[in-house]
């Protein structure tokens, strides 16, 4: 045991953090925003909150908001946290957790509890959502479904979104969106289609920005019939990381030619294992630039999608994929379940990935282990 304390020693000295700390969040930021008096702690159930006055920062660090099946269904279905008239608001330190059944299909979702663990109504200015964990919901983070051209955009920086159960980011409205340094982990990605058949307007074009994201599509509870389902379980299936509007629906800018959502990213990993339910297709990339962007493909055989945009390459590096994930993960105090963020970096992990955590664990024997399980997972 004690042999082996001055490796142990080093690993943490030469261990690098990377800079994901909370206590860096503009949201807590005095001299640029108002705090509101935190949540409570154990909230329980749907909350509504309005938030006429412009900066004011809601501070979430203190507690977890769960909503379940109990909270409604059908038309009934209630938003988890549901936030009016925001004008410049900025969360930080949310933790919401749907309480719905794995066994739930995206049909039984769609049908029965399509709504938002935090759903942002009538804004009146912009808001920025950082530092905080969304976990199994319909729609986790749900923006307005109308437009709000020069009036509101939205920021989600430094997010977990663990088992959406369909689109992980729904910006039906359209409205400009940059997600930065997040990790997205669900059926679906990021929707920017509208609802109903509706047809929007605008004088430039909306602009989905990606910076510095991880978009996992993983396999969900599906019973439709007629879809691709994962070949690693029957009765599954994903989506696709990008649904944009298509013949049914429209949002686009008034001049000729007219010009649909653009997308600017940057350093973007997406992943899959499946062709998506809705067929290849679905994969798409919408019009816009791509710079340094890895689709990882787990699937057999070669990649099912059409031919991607310059800037885009394809591997089937899984090990990669899985290296890139873990260290975002720790680098943001992450549980490597996806249970809980502490939002501090670790400063051993990234240093040494996956196999050294384990080559370490070995080192330090039972009592090493358990060690590094209460630190890492």
């Amino acid at each position: 045991m004690y042999a082996v304390m001055p490796i142990v020693l080093l690993l943490f000295i030469g261990a690098g953090s990377v800079n994901a700390d909370i206590a860096d969040s503009v949201c807590l930021d005095g001299s640029t925003y108002t705090l509101t008096t935190p949540f409570p702690s154990g909230i329980v159930g749907p909350q509504q909150e309005d938030y006429p006055d412009a900066f004011v920062s809601v501070d979430g660090r203190e507690t977890i908001i769960t909503c379940d099946e109990d909270d409604g269904a059908g038309e009934f279905a209630v938003h988890c946290l549901r936030t009016r008239y925001v004008d410049n608001a900025c969360f930080v330190g949310l933790d919401i957790q749907g309480g719905y059944a794995s066994t739930l299909t995206w049909q039984d979702m769609k049908t029965f509890y399509d709504k938002g663990l935090v759903h942002t109504l009538s804004p009146e200015g912009p808001v920025i959502i950082e530092y905080s964990r969304f976990e199994n919901g319909e729609d986790p983070i749900h923006l307005p479904s109308s437009p709000f051209e020069g009036t509101f955009d939205a920021t989600i920086r430094h997010v977990l979104v663990n088992e959406g159960r369909d689109d992980m980011v729904e910006n039906d409205g359209c409205n400009d969106l940059t997600i930065e340094d997040s990790l997205l982990r669900g059926h679906t990605g990021i929707s920017m289609r509208p609802t109903g058949g509706n047809h929007y307007t605008f004088t430039n074009a909306p602009t989905l920005t990606l910076n510095d994201v991880i978009i996992e599509l993983t396999c969900q509870a599906d019973d439709r019939t007629g879809i691709n389902e994962c070949a690693a379980a029957a009765g599954t299936s994903h989506g696709r990381f990008f649904k944009f509007p298509g013949s049914s629906s429209s949002c686009l800018t008034t001049g000729t030619p007219a010009i649909g959502p653009q997308v600017d990213a940057t350093d973007v990993i997406l992943y899959l294992s499946d062709t998506p339910a809705g067929g290849s297709d679905d994969l798409a990339f919408p019009d816009g630039t791509y710079s340094n962007v890895t689709v990882y493909w787990a699937g057999s055989g070669s990649y099912p999608g059409p031919a991607v945009p310059a800037g885009v390459t394809v591997s089937t590096d899984i090990d990669e994929f899985e290296d890139k994930r873990f260290d975002w993960l720790t680098a943001h105090g992450c549980e490597l379940d996806y249970t809980v963020c502490t939002w501090k970096a670790s400063t051993i992990a990234p240093a040494l990935g996956p196999l050294g955590i384990a080559a370490l664990a070995a080192l330090l024997g039972a009592f090493g282990a358990a060690g590094l399980q209460r630190r890492f997972h």
